[in-house]
């Protein structure tokens, strides 16, 4: 994609997996290999391969300087999200995360709220719906919501149960 004009790119709700499917591939080398210069990108689905998992979140975070909104819902990375997130947490020009259907809430919470309390924290909207929150899981981001660090003017918490 040379000189490409893409600004925002959402893949959502996709099931990877066949090993037919390129689709994964090709998606991570265009994101490492382009000139385009994303602003927003949502991806969410399931079915990668674990090095497909690598491959992905490395391919985001050679484009995460650029981007002012991400999403990377459901268990879209897994493990490789939290390499992702240290990353775009501290990204200037990242001011929406959307992250929903997560089942690793606890992790995820804990690190926001380290964001949240350390200098500088740029995200100014965040979604974390239909991720069904535990009590000692609000409790820990609603004490990080309190610093006077976290700049948050938005947060959406829909279909959680709270």
């Amino acid at each position: 994609m040379p000189h490409s004009v893409l600004t925002e790119l959402h893949i959502v709700n996709r099931t990877f997996g066949s090993r037919a499917d390129k689709c994964a591939e090709t998606l991570a080398d265009g994101l490492k290999n382009s000139q385009c210069k994303l602003e927003a990108l949502s991806l969410s689905g399931k079915g990668l391969a674990e090095r497909e998992m690598e491959d992905f979140a490395s391919a985001i975070k050679s484009v995460i300087s650029n981007l002012r909104e991400l999403e990377l819902s459901g268990d879209i990375l897994e493990d490789s999200l939290f390499s992702v997130l240290s990353v775009g947490l501290g990204c200037p020009k990242l001011e929406k995360l959307r992250m929903n259907r997560h089942y690793r809430t606890a992790e995820i919470c804990k690190m926001l709220v380290t964001a949240f309390t350390s200098k500088p924290f740029y995200l100014r909207e965040l979604e974390l719906n239909y991720t069904q929150f535990k009590d000692s899981e609000m409790k820990i981001l609603s004490d990080g919501l309190k610093n006077k660090n976290c700049r948050l003017e938005v947060l959406s918490l829909s279909h959680n149960r709270l």
